[in-house]
């Protein structure tokens, strides 16, 4: 049996996470990887700003706090996933509470549906009780995800809006 790790981002991450984050792409199926095509410093300023943001320091206006996780199987990793304190306007229509992404090479190997599953139980660490996750309509991998964590379809339009009760 795989093991399995969330591990949440910190200012001190290396290399290993560096070079991770510049295999998966900038924009993919309305997730956006704001890692992707930085230098190596770029991307150490960019964790203090994603760390800071986690606290709620400094936040710019369109902003909410947002927490993200490196995710690893079997000291692996393979993906990353952000959980958004809470909602605004914007996150409400496209973003919901989660967002996440999995290497390409790591795809299909059900690792999505057990980061969601660690994810929610750092949600409720929040105080957040009903997760919105949002996807494209034709991401049937990302519908399968959530409803593999209990997602319950609210509508299916252009963007397909899951909550999950925990």
């Amino acid at each position: 049996m795989p093991k399995f790790k969330l591990k949440k981002l910190s200012p001190s991450d290396g290399e290993e996470i560096y070079n991770f984050l510049q295999k998966i792409p900038k924009e993919e199926n309305n997730f956006h990887n704001s890692f992707h095509g930085l230098n190596y410093e770029e991307f150490k300023n960019e964790l203090i700003e994603r760390n800071n943001e986690s606290k709620s320091i400094d936040l710019k206006e369109d902003r909410v706090p947002q927490t993200m996780f490196w995710f690893y199987v079997d000291y692996q990793l393979v993906g990353f996933i952000k959980i958004r304190h809470y909602l605004n306007d914007f996150l409400e229509k496209h973003g919901g509470h989660i967002g996440y992404a999995i290497a390409p090479e790591f795809r299909g190997k059900g690792y999505a549906t057990k980061m969601l599953e660690l994810a929610l139980q750092e949600a409720k660490k929040f105080g957040i009780v009903k997760i919105l996750i949002t996807c494209d309509k034709e991401n049937f991998a990302s519908r399968r995800v959530a409803e593999n964590n209990g997602g319950v379809m609210e509508s299916e339009e252009e963007t397909c809006r899951y909550w999950i009760e925990i």
